[in-house]
């Protein structure tokens, strides 16, 4: 086996998708009844079942966040899972739609993957929201391959919470493009955050390891669970 691929931080590199602006509050779903980011199936794939959960939301300077996570019940991969958003007034009426999609394109036999989304120029009075599966595929193109995390730290750092580990490549391919997503979620089992890092420059060869720094830049997710995932694209 190869020994530690050692990659500098870039923290221009990376997309802090979803860092709590001071002061904005997390709101609940307010959806008439319907239970927050129910899912529904892709159309004439009723059989399969692509779910979502743990979604939260909140103002973050005139614009709304929202995060959460989605759920792939099968037995076999799915990608590309496509998501359609309804923001709701505290009468359960929609005043505003938009889409959002897994931050991952793989999303594992029983596992999940994170999405955020930010609606900008939001209106005023959103009390809650929906989330639906509006749709995913069998088949991924370009064919992606997860990334197996062996440790990850977190720490309180200067400028907020700090994930540090190290991953492996345990495809048996060359992967290129490695993407890691970094998610926090809250004691409610909600997702509080999303964070993405490039950490690898160059291909990841089949067993070899990266070592890797995400500095999130917000201290509010300090206390709260970290998971991090990764994927990258499989070459020959």
């Amino acid at each position: 086996m190869m020994g530690p691929l050692r990659v500098g931080r870039r923290t221009g590199l990376f997309l802090a998708l979803a860092a709590l602006a001071p002061g904005c509050a997390r709101v609940g779903d307010a959806s008439g009844g319907e239970p927050e980011g129910a899912a529904a199936p892709a159309a004439g794939a009723a059989e399969v079942e692509v779910e979502v959960r743990g979604v939260t939301g909140w103002y973050d300077l005139g614009d709304y966040r929202i995060s959460g996570e989605v759920v792939n019940r099968l037995d076999v991969p799915v990608y590309d899972v496509e998501l359609d958003v309804a923001f709701r007034d505290a009468a359960g009426a929609v005043v505003a739609t938009d889409h959002a999609a897994a931050v991952l394109g793989r999303v594992e036999p029983g596992g999940t993957a994170p999405f955020v989304d930010m609606h900008y120029g939001a209106p005023a009075g959103i009390a809650g929201h929906t989330v639906t599966v509006a749709g995913w595929s069998r088949e991924g193109r370009p064919p992606r391959r997860p990334v197996t995390i062996l440790s990850a730290d977190l720490a309180r750092g200067i400028t907020g919470a700090v994930v540090t580990g190290r991953g492996r490549n345990d495809s048996g391919r060359p992967l290129g493009g490695i993407k890691l997503v970094t998610s926090f979620r809250d004691r409610d089992g909600k997702v509080v955050g999303v964070f993405f890092d490039y950490p690898v420059l160059g291909s990841l060869q089949p067993g070899q390891t990266f070592d890797f720094t995400v500095e999130t830049m917000d201290a509010t997710v300090a206390d709260d669970a970290v998971r991090v995932q990764g994927e990258g694209t499989a070459g020959s």
